[in-house]
């Protein structure tokens, strides 16, 4: 009859070692994908993974220190609970990073998915030329600040026309508006002169 100890020699008890095999070529394929640009599939399925990785491991880690074992494997068991402790360590700035990833593709999507709307460069000249702002245009096509900043800057409109006076012809018109308005500060001056 064959002792207790030799049945199980060959044994793995519950599939450790296969179970950790699994997780390290987890690691490794997914330490190859970070670097592959991977889509939002892949990266809801590593998030995913990782989420039940920190599950599994936890458990597995209270189960270890909750045992009680002999003096011979102390060492060995104390060695097995640091180990996945440091595994415990690496999921969260893992998870983070493909957090991060996750957002980009979200924010690639959502850019990708936004509708331009056409403004043509000479609506743009003509109400400007009504001395409308470019705030009050926004508004009139029904867009925001920031589109019609877009279009200026794709039609080369960004730089104002500058009118060029001699400097006594502008201190003539300062003196002028301060004659009128002798209370008139530099902001109002300013806007006074455009």
């Amino acid at each position: 009859m064959m002792s207790t100890e030799s049945a199980h020699e060959g044994e793995e008890p519950l599939g450790w070692s296969r179970y950790f095999s699994q997780v390290a070529a987890f690691f490794e394929h997914v330490e190859r994908q970070a670097y592959a640009n991977p889509n939002r599939n892949y990266t809801e399925y590593v998030i995913g993974s990782l989420e039940v990785l920190w599950t599994n491991l936890t458990s597995v880690k209270e189960y270890i220190d909750s045992q009680s074992v002999s003096e011979e494997n102390e060492v060995a068991v104390r060695s097995v609970s640091t180990n996945v402790g440091d595994l415990l360590n690496l999921l969260p700035p893992l998870a983070s990073q493909w957090h991060r990833h996750l957002e980009q593709l979200d924010l690639q999507s959502a850019h990708e998915h936004t509708t331009k709307f056409h403004i043509l460069k000479e609506q743009l000249e003509y109400l400007h030329s009504l001395s409308f702002s470019w705030t009050d245009i926004a508004q009139m096509l029904g867009v925001s600040r920031m589109t019609i900043y877009r279009r200026r800057l794709e039609y080369s409109m960004l730089s104002e026309p500058i009118n060029i006076v001699s400097d006594s012809t502008l201190y003539e018109l300062v003196r002028e508006l301060r004659r009128e308005l002798p209370d008139i500060g530099q902001s109002m001056v300013c806007g006074s002169l455009e």
